[in-house]
């Protein structure tokens, strides 16, 4: 315990709290003053190990104690009182360590009067709104002293949601309020505080947005109709037919698995898989199966090791090689060489997080753990490889984290942002870039969503997360989907923590717009997408919106809507006339078009693989190109660490920002060889008593050959594996080469090496 004694506090009035609190990272809370010249001191807990704590800028550690039980205890202080105005936002914060559970609480110990003596707040006049306009407005006030500024605002006389505080002291006050909704009435009051904190509150006001084009489908989009569908869509995945994939299940049975066709909005219920498939990670291998890895156990414990993969071409589930560890909500992330990463996940219990990472190798049908990366990990947290190879976490779906760095060579974390920075959702919106926003939450947590969002580019030096223009409303549970126009589409979610108060979904969609860094508030959907939802770019640009509920206290949503965006709406949509079924990493590959000259933009984004609001597959990104006869000659990325191998949606983009009808390209892993052997020539025989003694030139091939098939009036006769073959009358060979092409009607019967458990015939839709 330790015991401090202060000078000059107030005895009477309690100062401001704050608390934070995670599995891994630095500590880190904050709290708002409400008083000029307070101190905010700060108590904290580690109960991982026995470490010396090193404290943030502008902080002094005050006492610490090594308990030999391999628990710290710590207090620690601001260095001098805080000299910014209230209400301000100060943090106290350790650098390290930051891989420890940890627990810090604050307290703002106030003054026992104004530095100033003035006890007297400002007196606020003049308060107006102008003339809002249909996705924003402008408040003004006077105030008769000096005085900061700041704007609270809602549909609500509980307002919700605020401006950033403008602590520069003034007598007349501006404040901009954006990302409205058109024709929506808005309340709201303004608030200053003077130099001695003395803070004044309006009373409430009212104004009403303008009808504007609030309707006009160019401007804000428009969505299809609330369509039935037969179970909770809690995971959702796009295939390379086009057809979107989903399923539920719960803790006792597997559930149903559906597949719909969103362009005839027809769909079938395919054979159900082995395995329960609730709360499972999922990615897309490189030839286009949805793998699944974990899920529920339904007798005993909570995780499974189970590995179940969907092939689109037959329709039907295929059980692979078991993980080595049962995992319950983990992240399945492909890699730049086809093989899989999977993080974090529950075992026995929701706190048993399974901290040891394994890799799936989909040519061996088998994983190999990562030891030495050990890490406990909260569910769902957001994976990406990066430029070097390196994977990047980026946060999590239930719980905010910092941002770390993953060597998988030497199985070394580094840290990347030791500040635990929220997000619900999040997109990786161009190679090495990323947005997340809202809050990170799990059914029935209790609180108030966030509308903050954060970016992070990993291209420069120091990367660190940056805070962007809020969303329009705050949003627990908001899917975050990339968009073929470079733009990200947020949709669902709620205003409170607990995806359970369908009063409190957020109906409107917004459109984050990188190139401004701005937010806009677009068409509202019509049923509510809490907890369990998921959001699905589709092939046609539209995007499949689902779920919500599964889970006890949430309203079940069994329908969906498609969103079709505004880029939609602004006129005529150049077309694809050819686009190649796959292409080699660092090609050109050529896109036909009767369209080439109008086009600005090609974009290649990864298909999506969506749950609990977070895609673990959708990469994005843009292409270069250049004009050619007939079409586009297209610059595929260098390598996989960006752009993991897999199928893409590769879209062309006018000077309107209006996309074509995607074309659906694999970009191949390095153990997919794709290239066929040259024709053997040299044919010569020689006839014997009875046979024909048949040679021929040795072919090439970029991997190898391993045999030739031999071939007599169309019919396969046999094989060689040397170039040389004996048999009655004479016949036409072709090589067959180390790695069968999959592209080439030629290899689809010659000797390959493919991975266990894929049957021949499976291998027909990879032509």
């Amino acid at each position: 315990m330790t015991v401090v004694t202060f000078v000059g506090a107030d005895l009477a009035t309690d100062g401001a709290v704050g608390t934070g609190s995670a599995v891994t990272g630095a500590p880190s809370a904050s709290l708002t003053t409400t008083r000029a010249g307070s101190w905010v001191w700060g108590a904290g807990n580690d109960w991982d190990k026995a470490i010396a704590r090193t404290v943030g800028v502008g902080q002094t550690k005050v006492d610490e104690y090594l308990s030999s039980q391999g628990d710290t205890y710590w207090v620690q202080r601001q260095s001098t009182t805080t000299t910014a105005a209230p209400p301000a936002a100060v943090a106290i914060n350790d650098t390290a360590p930051t891989t420890d559970q940890w627990n810090l609480s604050l307290i703002e110990i106030l003054p026992a009067s104004p530095a100033t003596g003035d006890t007297t707040a400002p007196q606020i006049s003049a308060v107006s709104a102008g003339t809002p306009s249909s996705s924003g407005a402008t408040i003004t006030w006077t105030t008769d002293e000096a005085s900061s500024s700041q704007v609270e605002y809602g549909t609500t006389t509980a307002y919700g949601q605020s401006t950033v505080q403008n602590s520069t002291l003034q007598t007349t006050h501006s404040q901009a309020l954006s990302g409205l909704s058109a024709g929506t009435l808005y309340h709201y009051r303004v608030k200053s505080a003077d130099v001695a904190g003395n803070l004044a509150v309006s009373g409430d006001a009212t104004f009403t947005t303008a009808n504007g084009s609030s309707t006009d489908p160019s401007v804000v989009g428009s969505w299809g109709p609330v369509v039935p569908w037969p179970e909770v869509s809690i995971h959702a995945a796009l295939t390379p037919t086009g057809k979107v994939l989903t399923w539920q299940g719960d803790f006792s049975q597997g559930g149903q698995q559906y597949l719909l066709d969103p362009v005839t909005g027809s769909y079938t219920q395919v054979p159900s898989a082995a395995a329960d498939l609730f709360c499972a990670g999922q990615a897309v291998l490189s030839d286009g199966r949805i793998l699944v890895v974990g899920g529920t156990a339904t007798q005993g414990g909570l995780g499974i090791r189970d590995v179940t993969a969907f092939d689109p071409a037959t329709e039907t589930w295929q059980t692979l090689a078991p993980m080595n560890h049962p995992r319950w909500y983990p992240t399945a992330t492909t890699l730049a060489d086809g093989r899989v990463l999977v993080t974090s996940g529950s075992n026995t219990s929701s706190t048993d997080i399974v901290p040891v990472p394994e890799v799936y190798s989909p040519t061996m049908n088998s994983w190999t753990d990562l030891t030495g990366a050990s890490r406990s990990i909260p569910y769902y947290p957001f994976m990406y490889q990066l430029g070097d190879g390196s994977i990047l976490q980026a946060g999590a779906s239930e719980q905010a984290t910092s941002s770390l760095d993953l060597n998988v060579s030497t199985q070394q974390w580094a840290t990347v942002d030791s500040r635990v920075l929220d997000g619900a959702s999040i997109a990786n919106y161009a190679p090495g870039k990323f947005i997340k926003a809202g809050s990170a939450s799990d059914g029935g947590f209790t609180g108030q969503s966030t509308n903050t969002a954060y970016t992070l580019d990993m291209n420069g030096l120091n990367p660190a997360w940056q805070a962007a223009a809020p969303m329009a409303f705050p949003r627990s549970f908001v899917n975050l989907t990339n968009l073929p126009d470079g733009t990200v589409l947020a949709t669902g979610g709620g205003t409170d923590k607990s995806g359970q108060d369908v009063t409190k979904a957020v109906m409107q969609a917004e459109v984050w717009q990188p190139a401004t860094g701005a937010w806009s508030t677009v068409a509202s959907m019509s049923a509510p997408r809490l907890y369990h939802s998921v959001a699905v770019l589709l092939p046609d640009g539209r995007v499949f919106v689902s779920g919500s509920g599964g889970d006890a206290g949430v309203a079940d949503q069994k329908s969906y809507q498609i969103y079709s965006p505004p880029y939609l709406f602004k006129g005529p949509r150049p077309s694809i006339s050819n686009v190649p079924g796959s292409a080699q990493y660092g090609s050109t590959a050529f896109i036909g078009t009767p369209d080439a000259t109008r086009i600005q933009s090609v974009s290649l984004i990864k298909t999506g693989s969506v749950t609990h609001a977070f895609d673990q597959n959708a990469r994005a990104m843009s292409l270069s190109f250049s004009q050619a006869s007939g079409g586009l000659n297209v610059q595929m990325p260098v390598n996989g660490n960006y752009a993991p191998p897999g199928y893409y949606l590769l879209s062309i983009v006018d000077a309107n920002g209006v996309p074509s009808t995607a074309g659906m390209i694999r970009l191949s892993a390095p153990s997919q060889d794709t290239t066929p052997p040259t024709a053997p020539v040299g044919l010569a025989a020689s006839a014997s008593a009875g046979q024909i003694a048949l040679t021929w030139t040795a072919s090439t091939d970029n991997v190898g050959v391993t045999s030739y098939r031999v071939s007599r009036d169309g019919t396969a006769i046999g094989t060689s594996p040397s170039t040389n073959y004996t048999d009655s009358p004479w016949s036409p060979v072709r090589p067959t080469p180390t790695r069968s092409p999959l592209s080439t009607r030629q290899a689809m019967s010659a000797r390959r090496r493919t991975p266990p458990r894929r049957k021949p015939s499976q291998w027909n839709h990879d032509r």
